[in-house]
Protein backbone atom coordinates (compact mmCIF):
# COMPACT_ATOMS: atom_id res chain seq x y z
CA UNK A 1 0.00 0.00 0.00
CA UNK A 2 0.75 3.57 -0.45
CA UNK A 3 1.36 5.72 2.48
CA UNK A 4 0.21 9.56 1.98
CA UNK A 5 2.49 12.25 3.18
CA UNK A 6 1.17 14.87 5.43
CA UNK A 7 2.13 18.38 5.88
CA UNK A 8 1.45 21.07 8.02
CA UNK A 9 3.04 24.33 8.24
CA UNK A 10 3.91 26.07 11.84
CA UNK A 11 3.40 30.00 12.12
CA UNK A 12 4.00 32.17 14.69
CA UNK A 13 5.23 35.45 15.93
CA UNK A 14 4.52 38.83 13.07
CA UNK A 15 4.85 39.04 9.62
CA UNK A 16 6.53 42.10 7.79
CA UNK A 17 4.63 41.56 4.19
CA UNK A 18 1.75 40.41 2.64
CA UNK A 19 1.29 36.79 2.88
CA UNK A 20 -1.21 33.89 1.50
CA UNK A 21 -1.96 31.15 3.02
CA UNK A 22 -3.10 28.73 0.72
CA UNK A 23 -4.58 24.84 1.04
CA UNK A 24 -1.61 22.86 -0.44
CA UNK A 25 0.21 24.01 3.14
CA UNK A 26 -2.63 22.89 5.00
CA UNK A 27 -2.97 22.61 7.88
CA UNK A 28 -1.49 25.64 9.19
CA UNK A 29 -0.74 25.28 12.73
CA UNK A 30 -0.53 28.34 15.32
CA UNK A 31 2.22 27.57 17.36
CA UNK A 32 2.77 30.97 19.38
CA UNK A 33 0.78 34.26 19.30
CA UNK A 34 0.63 36.01 15.67
CA UNK A 35 0.35 39.14 14.64
CA UNK A 36 -0.59 41.16 11.29
CA UNK A 37 0.62 44.48 11.36
CA UNK A 38 -0.54 48.10 10.20
CA UNK A 39 -0.32 47.83 6.43
CA UNK A 40 0.19 43.96 6.15
CA UNK A 41 -2.43 41.77 4.92
CA UNK A 42 -3.17 38.49 5.82
CA UNK A 43 -5.02 36.49 3.13
CA UNK A 44 -6.38 32.98 3.22
CA UNK A 45 -7.20 31.06 -0.08
CA UNK A 46 -10.20 28.92 -0.27
CA UNK A 47 -9.48 25.75 1.31
CA UNK A 48 -7.00 26.99 3.97
CA UNK A 49 -7.27 25.44 7.40
CA UNK A 50 -6.06 26.95 10.22
CA UNK A 51 -5.64 25.35 14.09
CA UNK A 52 -4.37 26.37 17.70
CA UNK A 53 -1.98 24.70 19.40
CA UNK A 54 -2.50 25.93 22.49
CA UNK A 55 -4.16 29.71 24.17
CA UNK A 56 -2.59 31.43 21.68
CA UNK A 57 -3.50 35.38 20.38
CA UNK A 58 -4.48 36.29 16.27
CA UNK A 59 -4.08 40.14 16.70
CA UNK A 60 -4.76 41.64 13.28
CA UNK A 61 -3.86 45.06 12.78
CA UNK A 62 -3.49 44.95 9.34
CA UNK A 63 -6.05 43.34 6.95
CA UNK A 64 -7.47 39.88 7.08
CA UNK A 65 -9.15 38.60 3.92
CA UNK A 66 -10.66 35.07 3.92
CA UNK A 67 -11.26 34.01 0.44
CA UNK A 68 -14.24 30.76 0.22
CA UNK A 69 -17.16 29.68 2.48
CA UNK A 70 -17.52 28.53 5.87
CA UNK A 71 -17.73 25.28 4.31
CA UNK A 72 -14.15 25.43 2.02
Amino acid sequence: SLLQATCSTNVQGPIFRNTTWSSPKNPYIVVGDFQVPIGVTLTLSKGTEVFFNGDYQLLIKGKLKIQGTQSN
